[in-house]
């Protein structure tokens, strides 16, 4: 007896391993170790690729990804960057090493590297005599190196319910592009301001980004003046006040014919408050209208019918621009001359709708229709800026002229998306023919309600409280009806 209790035990123990229900465990097993195995290296080799593939920006604005502006240009440098990251260990602030790491990937010319300033603390003193906070950057091509503020990569905004600021956008792409930009350029272009004839002072958030674009600026008068500064590449005049005279005028024409660049904003100007100076733009075939541009096209304004939101022509200088939306506010139009001298071409960077007119009393008109004094658009709208090249004396190297009928688009208040300053900053780059010019808007940093109707979210309601869950029963129910039958 005691020795078939112990031939049975044994057999037992054999069983355990060679039943089919323990080859099937087993079979299991194995496949869940391989699966595992094929998990861990799979995951090992995500990691290793460049963020581009393995991270995707659904944000509306694309506020992690860095624009085409920037690709394009990083495509073009030839030098090897350097661009060290200072911050403490630890102190890592997201917005930035995403930038940065996003500009290593893009360029095999740019090498990124952390520097901590407790470890190192005489690492800044070689670029800059100032104190660099956490998580600014320093630009360094050979000798050449610029700074970059970690304070100067948000736009900050003040919380009266709380009288403290807030962070409101991120603007690193903008700072460290145009960083670079300046390390890779020996010759950075100058620009020119005329002053005399009460001229507006450029506004400071513009400056900036003519500035941070790596133009240098000065100011000249025309009063006495033998000429244009031989050593200006460009000549800005910002909405005069005054006319000019008949001697700046001719001075400005020949200029422009013998390849010179020109910059012109007015408002408000009329062949009897500054016929010198239409006569200066009337000699390009731009005619001035009188008054100020209503729209009736109400996809074309924003909040008020003289609050223009025009469309874009094509030009490089509009390039890339087709998601933003320029504002123009209060502005004069124009139209093209019928007739213009041999040698002159005239593009048409930005227009009204055709349904638009030219009014003088808009304050005190009783009706958004066009009255019998105001003048209609033609059919493809009011000119609101243009670029023109004048080939009549050299056709090698053409003079070059930008013309905006309204300088007031030149502000904060109304660069809500950057497409302002963008379209201000290229105007400069493609007289200057500058390679770069680059003004990237900042990426807003504020977060938007989801606000959903309530047709919307009765359909909402519907489909997963009852749609779905009825769909889930049904497949259930025909599952099991199969493995019944089975």
């Amino acid at each position: 007896m005691m020795k078939k209790k112990k031939n049975t035990q044994q057999v037992g123990f054999k069983d355990a391993f060679t039943s089919k229900a323990s080859k099937a465990g087993g079979f299991s097993l194995a496949v869940s170790a391989v699966v595992l195995v094929i998990i861990v290296v799979a995951n090992l080799l995500i990691s290793a690729l460049p963020s581009e593939y393995t991270s995707f920006d659904l944000t509306l604005d694309d506020t992690f990804s860095v624009s085409s502006q920037t690709v394009d240009f990083l495509s073009t440098v030839d030098s090897d960057i350097t661009v060290y990251h200072v911050c403490q260990d630890g102190n890592e602030d997201s917005y930035v090493t995403n930038l940065i790491e996003q500009y290593d990937e893009l360029s095999d010319k740019i090498t990124v590297k952390t520097v901590d300033p407790v470890v190192n603390p005489a690492f800044t003193s070689k670029y800059t005599d100032g104190e660099l906070t956490d998580n600014s950057l320093i630009v360094v091509n050979g000798e050449r190196s610029k700074c970059v503020s970690y304070n100067d990569m948000y736009d900050y905004q003040m919380d009266y319910s709380s009288y403290s600021y807030q962070t409101t956008a991120f603007k690193g792409e903008n700072s460290l592009t145009n960083a670079i930009d300046y390390v890779t350029n020996d010759n950075l272009p100058s620009v020119y301001f005329v002053t005399g004839h009460g001229e507006a002072e450029l506004e400071a958030s513009f400056a900036s980004a003519l500035s941070s674009a790596n133009y240098l600026t000065e100011k000249f008068s025309l009063l006495g003046s033998e000429g244009i500064p031989e050593e200006a590449d460009c000549v800005a005049i910002v909405s005069p006040a005054s006319d000019f005279s008949e001697n700046d005028v001719k001075l400005l024409e020949d200029y422009v014919a013998n390849s010179g660049k020109l910059f012109l904003s007015t408002d408000n100007i009329t062949k009897e408050s500054h016929p010198n100076l239409y006569s200066f733009i009337e000699h390009y075939g731009i005619l001035p209208v009188d008054g100020t541009v209503v729209e009736t096209d109400t996809s074309m304004c924003y909040m008020y019918y003289t609050f223009l939101l025009p469309d874009f022509g094509t030009h490089e200088i509009m390039s890339g621009m087709e998601n933003y939306d320029v504002l123009l506010p209060g502005t004069q139009g124009a139209t093209l001359a019928e007739e213009k001298r041999d040698g002159v071409s005239v593009y048409t960077l930005l227009s009204s709708s055709g349904k638009a007119y030219s009014t003088v009393d808009f304050e005190t008109k009783e009706s958004l229709e066009a009255g019998e004094n105001d003048i209609l658009a033609p059919e493809l709208g009011f000119g609101l800026g243009f670029a023109v090249t004048d080939s009549s004396v050299n056709s090698d190297a053409p003079g070059m002229l930008i013309y905006f009928p309204s300088s007031a688009f030149m502000s904060a208040e109304y660069d809500v998306t950057g497409a302002n300053s963008m379209v201000f900053v290229n105007s400069f780059g493609w007289l200057t023919e500058k390679e770069a010019s680059l003004s990237i808007p900042a990426k807003s940093m504020q977060m938007e309600t989801l606000t959903v109707d309530e047709a919307s979210a009765n359909i909402l309601k519907i489909l997963f409280i009852f749609i779905i869950p009825a769909i889930l029963l049904v497949v259930g129910f025909v599952i099991f009806i199969k493995r019944r039958k089975r």
